[in-house]
């Protein structure tokens, strides 16, 4: 009878360790139950119960002994293991974190079920079920590590392999800058909050993420990544939000910063001039615990931050009184103070000296005189002009709000949902070069929603579905409305004051005065996301089948460089302030309007296999199917190019040989495109599969030591 009940046992549970789903930001329980001699213990009764919100799960063990508990919520767990003849054991505060595979090991002793063998804390040991590569940012380093400003993605650099891009695009144009991880490009990497993408989608690095009081943890998988995961190649930094429990918390915080508590800068010191304002105030708060104990739990948070900082900013050398011929009676650009010499402007027709050393006023550009006059500053300090202002990053200046909900609700046993919400709106600005006369401010509204489904069809059986949406709206353009038309120079490429939008002049003088190319533009991105995966453990194998799509979408307008954007170096007359002054320029350039209407379509599925072939190895197997769709625009604003210039295109009739174009924007009746020019313009690959294998080895089985391959 014992026999038979121990089959029964055995078909029913088959435990044997899964891996976490990205869809629920989970964490995974196993291990294997034994007695005193070594031999296993089937069909004992183990229960987990999370100590936050006293959700439990009970299984017994199949007949290796072994136990699992997949999808279970991060945080502090209790193991029960109970079996008829044997003392009860009990460890609490088993602490299991996102992504991990947490081993406990149960070692039963002879004894009455009614006595007790407790344990405390997490067992210490390793990873012995997944080949990923995987490391933690607790809550603890979330919270109690420095961090500047209060940026939680700052711990990515801890891990090994990470390190900063200084080579990305996006800089000053993200709210995150981008992370090189095992050398693969910033753009490889995804982000993760509670199952939903959490990618600025345009510049492809992460965008702003709720303050360390909000996140549980985040993880970071660098390498060997099982099927389930897929889209980017680099790291994947999957962040778990606080959930509440079954007691009630709250806490209220305020960071402060100010000039008065620091030390000046040793240049400014030196010079006499005093500490540049600096002034940062971060505030809120947290709050969460039960709506309904042990069936619905709530957990909102709130911070605000404003920013107030200058640098010491420097325009290397501008023109003295005599230089300027705005202060001149004459009207001329007198050089004598820097003639002779290496800076001695040489007339660019003759190639020698300027008649002492003067620039006629007949021989000045009339835009450049009144350009000296409005908008360069007399000097301060030598030849140079020295000023404070908010120049050394993007946020030097900023205003920013963000708040989370988040309700989980327990309908049974069998089912539990959760829901969450992320609102972040900021305003930053600052100089956009070393002109104090030329700011700029950009905004952001970043909005994240997560809504999380688990039902449970058995102990060995379970099905998560996740619904996404992840929105960045980012605006940014010049604060004033000045271009050179203003100056009497050429006008932008919308005609003389056609612009709809603020007017900026775009200038860099070498050694001089430099401004920055703001423009202004919008950019949202949006993203809606389904996945749903299904785990079922049929004997030693832990099987998961699952699929994702992604709708991603960039709609954006760029009124950047409409303006001209003109240089001046050295080399007309070897003075670049000269050059200046003459109106001869090294570079002129002037952009259109750029108008896209991006969309993307990405699907993806996968079946993984997680076998335990001998008590101390694991095999991780998978087929990943990811076909690449290319993104179109809406507005088919693309051109094709036949190599041999030969294809008359017959949507345009009169353009050049060799030009084809896709056809009227979406809605339009423009008439049909080229045939030989698709919207997608490369070719979609449906035949992308992706394969896994990875090992894991425990070599000495004490399970503190793992070998991994993949």
């Amino acid at each position: 009878m014992l026999k038979k009940t121990r089959i029964l046992c055995v078909l029913f549970a088959a435990g044997l360790a899964v891996d976490t789903l990205l869809a629920a930001a989970s964490g995974t329980i196993v291990g294997t139950v034994t007695d005193e001699t070594g031999a296993v213990i089937p069909c004992a009764v183990v229960t987990v119960t999370h100590q936050g919100t006293g959700a439990p799960r009970s299984m017994d063990t199949d007949a290796a002994g072994n136990y699992n508990f997949p999808l279970l919520p991060v945080g502090p767990y209790t193991v029960k293991v109970e079996m008829q003849g044997f003392q009860t054991f009990v460890q609490r505060d088993v602490v299991l974190q996102v992504d991990e595979n947490l081993t406990v090991q149960v070692k039963m002793k002879i004894g009455a079920i009614s006595e007790q063998v407790v344990v405390e804390g997490t067992p210490a040991g390793v990873d012995l079920v997944k080949a990923t590569v995987t490391e933690v940012v607790d809550q603890r380093r979330i919270v109690d590590l420095p961090l500047n400003g209060r940026n939680p993605l700052q711990l990515q650099l801890l891990m090994p392999g990470v390190v900063f891009d200084t080579n990305t695009v996006g800089h000053g144009q993200g709210q995150n800058e981008g992370m090189v991880i095992n050398g693969n490009r910033p753009a490889s990497n995804y982000y993760v909050m509670d199952g939903v993408d959490a990618v600025d989608s345009y510049l492809a690095v992460a965008p702003t993420f709720p303050s360390p009081d909000a996140l549980q943890e985040f993880s970071v998988q660098t390498s060997v990544f099982s099927a389930e995961y897929g889209r980017n190649a680099g790291g994947l930094i999957n962040a778990v939000v606080r959930s509440g429990t079954n007691a009630f918390r709250g806490t209220l915080f305020e960071f402060l910063r100010n000039e008065r508590l620091n030390a000046n800068e040793f240049f400014a010191n030196s010079t006499g001039r005093p500490k540049p304002a600096f002034k940062l105030n971060q505030y809120g708060g947290t709050f969460g615990g039960p709506i309904r104990r042990d069936k619905t739990f709530v957990f909102g948070y709130y911070q605000g931050t404003n920013k107030r900082k200058n640098n010491i900013v420097t325009i290397p050398t501008v023109f003295t009184p005599q230089e300027r011929p705005d202060l001149n009676p004459n009207g001329w650009a007198d050089f004598s103070d820097v003639c002779p010499g290496s800076q001695c402007p040489r007339d660019p027709r003759t190639g020698q000296p300027f008649p002492n050393f003067i620039i006629p006023a007949e021989r000045l550009d009339p835009v450049a005189v009144r350009f000296t006059k409005a908008a360069i500053p007399l000097p301060n300090s030598g030849r140079s002009y020295v000023f404070s202002g908010p120049s050394a990053g993007p946020n030097d200046k900023l205003d920013e709000s963000q708040f989370i909900v988040r309700i989980d609700h327990s309908f049974s046993s069998a089912d539990k949902l959760f829901g969450r919400y992320f609102f972040n709106d900021d305003t930053a600005g600052g100089l956009t070069g070393n002109n104090p006369q030329q700011t700029f401010t950009k905004k952001f509204r970043n909005q994240n929603f997560s809504l999380n489904w688990m039902h449970t069809f058995s102990s060995t059986m379970l099905n998560t579905a996740t619904l996404g949406f992840n929105r960045l709206w980012h605006r940014r353009g010049i604060d004033q409305d000045v271009g050179w038309e203003d100056f009497g120079g050429p006008c932008s490429a919308w005609g003389c004051r056609s612009s709809p939008y603020p007017l900026e002049y775009v200038i860099g003088i070498a050694g001089s005065i430099s401004t920055g190319a703001s423009g202004t533009f919008g950019q949202p991105r949006t993203t809606f996301q389904y996945s749903d995966v299904l785990s079922w453990i049929k004997g030693r194998h832990a099987l998961k089948f699952g699929f994702d799509y992604r709708r991603e979408a960039v709609n954006r307008f760029e009124d950047f460089l409409t303006e001209p954007t003109i240089s001046f170096t050295n080399q007309f007359t070897g003075n670049a302030l000269a050059d200046f002054l003459l109106g001869l320029p090294a570079s002129f350039r002037q952009d259109a309007l750029v108008v896209s209407q991006l969309r993307h379509s990405s699907p993806n599925i996968f079946v993984a296999d997680n076998v335990k072939v001998l008590p101390n190895v694991t095999v991780d197997l998978g087929l990943r199917w990811e076909p690449f769709l290319p993104p179109v625009d809406n507005l088919n604003d693309q051109i094709c190019v036949d190599a041999a210039f030969t294809k008359q295109s017959k949507f345009y009739p009169t353009a050049p040989p060799g030009l084809t174009f896709p056809g009227s924007p979406l809605g339009a009746s423009y008439g049909e495109g080229d045939p030989d020019c698709p919207r997608h313009l490369v070719s979609r690959r449906w035949a992308n599969f992706a394969p896994r294998a990875g090992l894991v080895w425990d070599p000495f089985k004490k399970g503190k030591t793992a070998v991994r391959a993949g």
